[in-house]
């Protein structure tokens, strides 16, 4: 853990990044128990295998808009267009 600016103690894998570390400082390890949140993490940590989070953390809002801000019925629902179109959605 290293020791930031604000001297508040942060794992060493945080970044200077602002985002990074509003999500180190508000979610990282906090048990969260809304089920929208966590589809939504599981299908962040889904797109980030070979990426780093950052870059997740970076395209998160891109994410919910396209993903009816997690909510699993109406993804669940998404058609085979709906799915072509999002894979050229550069902001995923």
């Amino acid at each position: 853990m290293s020791l930031s600016a604000a001297a508040q103690t942060r794992c060493a894998w945080v970044t200077d990044d602002p985002l990074y570390i509003q999500y180190h400082d508000t979610e990282w390890g906090v048990p969260e128990r809304d089920n929208y949140k966590l589809f939504e993490m599981i299908c962040l940590e889904g797109q980030q295998a070979g990426l780093s989070w950052l870059v997740i953390l970076k395209k998160r809002e891109n994410y919910r808009q396209s993903f009816f801000q997690f909510d699993p019925e109406k993804v669940a629902a998404m058609t085979e267009a709906d799915v072509d179109k999002l894979m050229q959605n550069p902001g995923i």
